[in-house]
């Protein structure tokens, strides 16, 4: 059985003038770098350098803010006006919980189709588990939307003319890849 890493996250502290200052590389950052840090996997708690409250979901916010505010947009409006329903609700604290889970799963989702992507090219692509994959993101990402009462989009389930024509093209490349492979196959032997 492996063992658990102990992960010791990095404290940030906030000055009052919107500084963020890493204790661990004595140096200052900003919203930006602390964003680099989630998407490297590196874990931080921050703390207000006066009153050493945990300002973590705060900070964390404020990102998510920023990127919203850019040209990167990720949720969409019906989703935000169902999270703010969701502030007076008594399932505040299960949507939370639902929320976190979700999320987890999504990146597990992620993490596999990642790894798949990283070993393409020590064999055959197999487009049907990405199929797959992709999918069941879909069915989360539905089941999510019921869970606010939006309406579900059908129009994932629908395939346009276009993507049949690609899915057939990719086919094409798999069977022309199989027959180089099994041609270089038997060069080798």
């Amino acid at each position: 059985m492996g063992e658990e890493k102990l992960v010791i996250p990095v404290k940030i502290k906030k000055y009052a003038n919107r500084r963020l200052y890493n204790t661990a590389t004595s140096a200052y950052i900003t919203l930006d770098d602390l964003a680099e840090m989630i998407k490297l996997g590196q874990e931080f708690v921050v703390h207000d350098a006066k009153s050493g409250d945990d300002i973590t979901r705060h900070v964390l916010t404020q990102i998510i803010l920023e990127k919203e505010g850019g040209t990167q947009s990720l949720l969409p409006i019906a989703f935000l006006r169902g999270l703010i329903k969701f502030y007076d609700n008594k399932s505040h604290d299960a949507l939370s919980n639902y929320l976190d889970v979700t999320m987890q799963a999504f990146m597990q989702n992620q993490n596999v189709v990642k790894d798949y992507m990283n070993n393409t090219f020590k064999g055959m692509y197999k487009f049907m588990d990405v199929h797959q994959i992709r999918k069941k993101n879909q069915d989360v990402f539905a089941q999510l939307m019921t869970f606010f009462g939006l309406p579900k989009k059908e129009t994932l389930e629908v395939e346009s003319p276009n993507l049949v024509q690609l899915k057939e093209e990719i086919d094409a490349l798999q069977q022309k890849l199989a027959q180089i492979s099994a041609m270089q196959t038997h060069k080798t032997i």
